[in-house]
């Protein structure tokens, strides 16, 4: 059975006393500790139910924490486990100086917006309400949840309160502090020099590779094609500290969809499937409506904005050293994104 997303604000899977393993809020036996972030593998948490070694593993010692376990893992974390689908091939790439752009923020998308899919190729089946029919209630849910999502990225980015943070390297980050989740969301914003369809249409052909350009991205997979535009998939991080932390996984329902016939759209948030069987040697995290939206502009140039709206279950760090290193964090990983996007150009 279909079910949305679970409220962010609640603690993941608890697995019960001495159970599950990994998922982020699983008890650990020795004294009823919680190894929220994962940091524990498979076969220690077996050794230490069976009580062949305790909770004595240097990475719990506070000044060790604090000084270098915690800046570290928060950090790669989330500069490794967000959602960027790679561009393969362009024909050229540059960035220009954002400190200079005399739009005003965030006027992307005109008044009265309308979302609505990517043209048919030819021979697809156009009429909606023989594309119904063929659809199975679970299906309709998905595309109902997928477009709840894009409209929840257009108004979050279209919103007021983004306040200023930094620019970079030519990368823009503003941040939001999100009143539901109770957390900072970030907006990145760059300019490259390619025509907008084709930054799309690569964007979209290429998006499992990311393991070739992220060596913190284990796999990235689509797992179900609800439709032509709407697909699921499941993305897992590669484990860091040599495998004291676990790798994050998460299941995303993710749309690409035509803005005003002007604009595209590819929108991501985690989603539930009965089918999917999760790994219990991973942490589920979270990922609340994100996206990307691509605007053209004059000389065959596009602006593109990517949304990060991430909870990465790292339950027992302070918030404040979380809001703390995210900034370059977000704007290293687009960094690497780009880099990798001049990498690949054709000679």
């Amino acid at each position: 059975m279909f079910r949305p997303p679970q409220d962010p604000t609640l603690p993941v899977f608890n697995g019960g006393e001495g159970g599950g393993g990994g998922r982020g809020d699983v008890p650990w036996s020795n004294g009823g500790r919680w190894d929220e972030w994962g940091l524990l593998s498979r076969r220690h948490r077996q050794a230490q139910r069976r009580g062949i070694i305790s909770c004595g593993l240097p990475c719990f010692c506070p000044i060790y924490l604090t000084t270098i376990m915690i800046p570290s893992v928060v950090a790669n974390t989330l500069l490794l486990v967000s959602n960027l689908v790679v561009v393969d091939r362009l024909d050229s790439c540059d960035v220009s100086d954002l400190s200079s752009s005399n739009h005003t923020y965030p006027c992307y998308i005109s008044p009265g917006s309308s979302l609505r899919n990517i043209p048919a190729a030819p021979g697809e089946i156009t009429d909606e309400n023989e594309i119904e029919e063929q659809l199975d209630s679970m299906a309709l849910q998905f595309l109902q949840q997928a477009k709840d999502n894009q409209r929840q990225v257009v108004d979050l980015i279209e919103s007021g309160g983004w306040e200023k943070t930094q620019i970079r390297d030519g990368i823009k980050l503003r941040r939001l502090f999100h009143t539901v989740h109770r957390r900072y969301v970030y907006l990145t914003e760059l300019e490259v020099s390619i025509e907008i369809k084709t930054c799309f249409q690569v964007t979209i052909e290429n998006s499992e590779t990311q393991h070739e350009w992220n060596p913190g991205m284990k796999q990235v997979k689509t797992i179900h094609k609800i439709n032509e535009n709407t697909v699921l998939t499941h993305q897992v991080t590669s484990p860091e500290l040599a495998g004291l932390i676990s790798p994050r996984e998460m299941l995303l329902l993710t749309q690409w969809s035509l803005l005003n016939d002007s604009s595209y759209l590819i929108s991501y948030a985690s989603t539930e499937w009965p089918e999917f069987k999760p790994n219990y040697d991973y942490v589920l995290a979270y990922n609340g409506p994100s996206g990307f939206l691509f605007v053209p502009l004059a000389g065959n140039r596009t602006r593109v904005l990517w949304l990060f709206n991430a909870d990465l279950k790292y339950n027992s760090v302070p918030s404040s050293i979380i809001n703390a290193l995210a900034p370059s964090a977000v704007i290293n990983y687009m960094k690497h994104w780009r880099q990798f996007l001049l990498s690949h150009l054709p000679s």
